[in-house]
């Protein structure tokens, strides 16, 4: 009789244990959690999985599967995964000194008529012009890749003030395409064919 009041004892005692241990399970399902995990031995290598990571707002899950560095894992490592992680690298810009990646620049220090800036097709992306007239003038830009005249196969005109500075600053992107090359002059109407009756001074930068 000892013997049985002693094992009934020990049962209470385990399933009062094992009771325990679910409620507390319980109080923690759906918490978040942060900290840092160690791990001991080797990686495996090659295409094996590391383990698994779960992302979630709360709400929605999203399972992710992370592999060894730079090998995709497959459907059948990593069952059930709607994301891969393979690889997290760290991307920083930096302003090129190539000379592939920098415009030209056309500097004319005395314009008037016409004069070819690329004698190819290419790109237009900022100029800065100084009028040497008192009165407006115009700078022409003409599609064209070797003897360049005002007012033929022009592609627009930009007023110039009165012995005054027009600039348009260079940007990422061309602001006119020119599929035979690109020339320009001064003249002194809107794409007229008579130059302006003062030379002018001009930086074109082009690709």
């Amino acid at each position: 009789m000892k013997h049985f009041f002693t094992r009934m004892g020990i049962a209470f005692a385990l399933l009062l244990f094992v009771a325990l241990l679910f409620a507390s399970l319980a109080a923690y399902q759906g918490q978040n959690f942060s900290g840092s995990a160690t791990i001991t031995g080797a990686l495996p290598a090659g295409g094996n999985t590391i383990g698994n990571v779960i992302l979630t707002d709360g709400t929605n899950n999203v399972t992710a599967c992370i592999s060894a560095y730079g090998t995709a894992p497959t459907g059948t490592e990593c069952p059930s995964t709607n994301a891969f992680i393979t690889n997290n690298v760290a991307v920083t810009v930096s302003p090129s000194t190539g000379a592939g990646n920098a415009l030209s620049a056309s500097s004319q220090s005395a314009l008037t008529t016409a004069v070819v800036v690329k004698a190819a097709a290419g790109g237009l992306y900022g100029f800065q012009v100084t009028n040497g007239a008192a009165s407006v003038c115009y700078l022409q830009f003409i599609n064209a890749a070797s003897a360049p005249v005002l007012g033929t196969a022009a592609t627009y005109s930009f007023a110039i003030p009165a012995s005054g500075t027009l600039t348009l600053q260079p940007g990422s992107y061309s602001m006119s395409a020119y599929a035979t090359g690109i020339s320009v002059g001064v003249s002194s109407a809107y794409n007229g064919a008579s130059a302006c009756a003062s030379p002018a001074t001009a930086v074109i930068f082009y690709k």
